[in-house]
Parts: structure tokens; sequence; C-alpha cells
């Protein structure tokens, strides 16, 4: 089985994540508050499901942050300018927690992460913040303690320090741990470069990663992508192949459910290391929402009288020409935070509108259009497919 301990020494995090790609480790992946998708090193993804478990069983919320959440600070320091200028990049302490306590006195490097045993004071750790806004103070404490005591015994190969309160302050909600992060920014940024709060908790959100953290599914770009797909499908169908109600109903909820399922096709895509067969499989699944959403809902309700063969071909081009492009900015934008995925599924939806104006064309019997659909159908599967083929046949050194 793969291993997800690194071992003993100090790693830069772009070989971890070269050798990750490679198949050498086991991580788990986790998207931080801003929602950029992040490997979790060191730990397992039965780890992280016991650590899920955890907050599960007693009610609460844990944030977890460190260089092996999110990166080392030299990874950090890229998310966001405020970050950049704020976060050194030594440290002479680790601050105590419940089973841990501080250890002053020692020069930290955050520039790699370090495997160097469980005891050595320099070994990377992960830190744990329990939130709980129901229980008073002592409960709240207690339940941290015994959270503490049952991670110890989940076999990490370094310490997570857990703690329910920073400077007296305790850990109620997600607001008094952006106030806390806000505050440390504001305290190490240079004088007349603050910036505004909301900036600057947009910064820190890129630094943690809640477990059992209740958020909205959906954001305002979402909302705005859903009314963007349902004007533009309701005018490339209206163009085609006839408007109907039913139309911008399901452009609505596909724009609306866009990200997550830019998530699904990514992560399917990623799943083996971003291979021919994961990116086909990626590309299926792509194909199979739009069969079914065309064969059981759009034509029968509109009345387009479709035939199964034609659609299913149809689709097929469509989904190689559309699916293929759709699929490779998924694959940019769905690592990074919630806005930008927000924004690969806009500029997917304007693009795609056009190619579905040529798709309802194919429809309508168009052979022009059924030649420029297949064109752009063997374009966008070399898009795709080129990059993990060669990296498949090109021998290893």
């Amino acid at each position: 089985m793969k291993s997800s301990a690194l071992p003993h020494g100090e790693h830069y995090f772009e070989d971890v994540l070269r050798d990750w790609r490679a198949g050498h480790y086991r991580f788990a992946q986790g998207r931080s508050a801003s929602g950029r998708l992040h490997l979790i090193i060191g730990v397992s993804p039965e780890q992280w499901r016991q650590l899920r478990a955890l907050a599960k069983k007693y009610n609460v919320a844990l944030i977890l942050s460190g260089s092996r959440v999110v990166g080392p600070r030299t990874r950090q320091v890229t998310f966001h300018p405020a970050i950049a200028s704020a976060m050194p990049l030594e440290v002479n302490r680790r601050l105590p927690s419940l089973t841990y306590p501080a250890i002053n006195n020692v020069r930290i490097t955050k520039e790699t992460i370090k495997e160097l045993g469980f005891d050595n004071p320099l070994t990377s750790d992960i830190n744990i913040e329990v939130l709980d806004p129901k229980r008073p103070p002592h409960e709240h404490r207690a339940i941290a303690t015994a959270i503490a005591h049952e991670i110890k015994n989940l076999d990490f190969s370094f310490p997570v320090r857990v703690n329910y309160e920073m400077d007296g302050i305790r850990y109620v909600n997600e607001k008094n741990v952006l106030e806390q992060g806000v505050g440390f920014l504001k305290r190490n940024l240079p004088q007349g470069n603050a910036g505004s709060d909301r900036e600057l908790e947009a910064a820190f959100q890129e630094l943690y990663i809640p477990i059992n953290l209740r958020r909205s599914l959906f954001s305002r770009h979402d909302f705005y992508n859903g009314v963007l797909l349902a004007a533009l499908d309701s005018v490339s169908f209206g163009l085609t192949l006839g408007f109907h109600p039913i139309i911008p109903i399901t452009g609505l909820i596909f724009g609306l459910i866009g990200r997550y399922l830019a998530r699904l096709r990514s992560s399917i895509a990623f799943h083996w290391g971003d291979t021919v067969i994961s990116n086909f499989l990626a590309i299926l699944t792509d194909a199979a929402i739009g069969i079914s959403l065309m064969t059981v809902i759009v034509n029968p309700i509109a009345g387009y009288g479709i035939t199964l063969q034609s659609l299913a071909a149809t689709s097929l081009r469509h989904t190689l020409a559309r699916g293929t492009l759709r699929l490779f900015v998924d694959k940019i934008a769905s690592v990074r935070p919630a806005r930008i995925q927000a924004l690969g599924v806009s500029l997917t939806i304007t693009l795609n509108f056009f190619l579905g104006i040529l798709t309802g064309y194919v429809y309508a019997g168009r052979p022009t259009a059924y030649a420029l659909q297949t064109i752009l159908a063997v374009m966008g599967t070399m898009i795709i497919f080129g990059p993990p083929l060669r990296k498949a046949i090109t021998p290893r050194v």
C-alpha cells in the first residue's frame, strides 16, 4: 500500500507534489475556507475520515492549519498579497496546546515539510482549533481535551496540537477565528498597507481547512451563473430548435450547481493521476449527464422530436467539442478558491453558448455545423488527451 508518511528529512512542497502525482503517496485532500483544494501531507484518507468522524461525534467544528494542511509558507505567500507581506518564513517558538507544552527558543523555518521524528520540535505539525457555539467554556474545554487524546491514537507521525481558545478568546464560531486571523495579519503587515477587513478575511481563509463547519452551499456567484446559463440557453435553443420554458429552468439549475459539477469532473480526471483513462471517464461522465438531460427531460418535455440515435451521436460530438474545453477549464479552476471556480464556470458557460448554438444547428440538420462540430471535437480531444498520453509514453528517467 502507498504510504501517507514522508521519509525522514526535509521536503520541498514541489517535490512532494511531484512524487504524489507519480503515485508514491496516499494523501487526503481538503478544501480551505476559500475553496482551494489542498493535499493534507502526512494524513491518509482513513485518518481524514476519522478526524471528520470525531467532529461529528462531539458535534463540533474543527479548523485545521499548518504547513501540512495548506503547504509551507513559501507556498502560502503565493495565495494572496496580504499573506506574502505578513507571514514570516521563520519563527522561534511553537504555541502550547491542550496536550503539548509550548516550545521556545528554537529556530523553525517555514520553507519545507519537516519529517524529523515525533519528538523533534522542528517536525512540521498540524494545529486544530475546536469550535463550539453551544456549550459553556468548561464543557468546551473538556470536549477539546477528549478530542486531543483521541487524535493521539490515530497514529500520526507528527504532533497534532488541539486547542479551544487563543489569548483568552474562546473559539465559538468561525468569526472568532477570522477576527484573530485578521488581527494577526494587521499586526504583521507593513505600516500603511493593512487593507480592508474583508480583504484580510479573504486572505486568512486561504490558510485553514474547516471540518463539519456549516456553510452556505451556494454563493451569489453561483446564482449569477444560473441566471447566465438560463439566459444563454434560452437564446441558443430559441435560435435553433425553438424556445420552451424547460430550457431556462434546467439552465438555472445546472448553472447553480456548476461549481460542483466542475469539481466532480476534475476529481475524476485527477483521481488516478490525470491519466488517459481518468480523463476519458471524466468526459464519459459529462456525456452521460448531457445525454440524460436531453433524453429524459428536455427533449420529451419540449417536444423537439429528436431521435435517440441522433441525440446520442450529436451529444457525443458535442461533449468532445464542448466537454473537453469545459474539462480543461475545470481542471485549472477546481483546485483554486471558490470565486475562481465560479469564474471558470462563467467562462465555460459563455464559450459553450456559441458551441451550443452550433449543436442546435446540428440537431436541425445543417451539414456545415456537423463538419465544424467534428473538427472542434478532434481539437478538444487533442487538448485533453495529448498531455496524459505523452506522459504515458515518455520513458521515465
